[in-house]
């Protein structure tokens, strides 16, 4: 194992015919380095309202926020670019944007960083 991963705190499968021109070493360090996005979303479920709550963000960080639906399509783009400071605790009331009750996917991802979020909300 690469230096500084145990077997206990990291799994890694990389399952290849040929190595195709990846660089390994390249492939496990971008894997293990990936900067994920603190989010909560609540209540869930729920019947109207849903807040969004990101945590440790940079205040130069501009995110997008999209509403999926469970065959992926997107349902509404809600916001193509919102401020981190915005996402401290941002609401979508969710009986102006989808038409049926069901679960959904909410989508928050960085506009200038490589990291998004995906949550899942049923809304009943």
């Amino acid at each position: 194992l690469p230096e500084g991963v145990t077997s206990e705190s990291h799994v890694i499968e990389v399952v290849t015919k040929t190595d195709g021109g990846v660089e390994e070493s390249l492939a496990i360090t971008s894997a293990l380095s990936k900067d994920e996005l603190s989010m909560n979303v609540f209540p869930n479920p729920t019947s109207k309202m849903v807040t969004i709550a990101l945590k440790d963000v940079a205040a130069e960080e501009y995110f997008s926020i999209a509403l999926y639906d469970v065959d992926g399509k997107t349902t509404k783009v809600i916001e193509p670019n919102i401020a981190s400071a915005d996402l401290a605790s941002y609401q979508i009331d969710l009986t102006t944007i989808v038409e049926k009750k069901g679960v959904y996917f909410i989508l928050v991802k960085s506009r200038n960083r490589n990291r998004s979020q995906l949550q899942k909300v049923t809304y009943q």
